[in-house]
């Protein structure tokens, strides 16, 4: 629904093949999407590892487990 509301006002129909146009910007959103998505999860991770590095993540701070 997005690639139809939103994309249709950057295609030139003076260039000729309208659905390759869409397609191409499809694409390009994708890639850019997969691009992001993978920088926000490798930040994550980066990030897990070093709050688990931290001396505040370590057993000793934790509560106690319930018996």
């Amino acid at each position: 629904m997005f690639f139809a509301a939103v994309l249709p006002q950057f295609v030139e129909r003076d260039h000729g093949h309208v659905p390759l146009q869409m397609t191409v910007f499809g694409l390009v959103f994708a890639v850019i999407a997969l691009f992001f998505d993978s920088v926000w999860g490798l930040a994550a991770s980066t990030a897990r590892a070093w709050f688990a590095g931290s001396p505040a993540a370590s057993p000793r701070s934790a509560a106690p487990a319930a018996s």
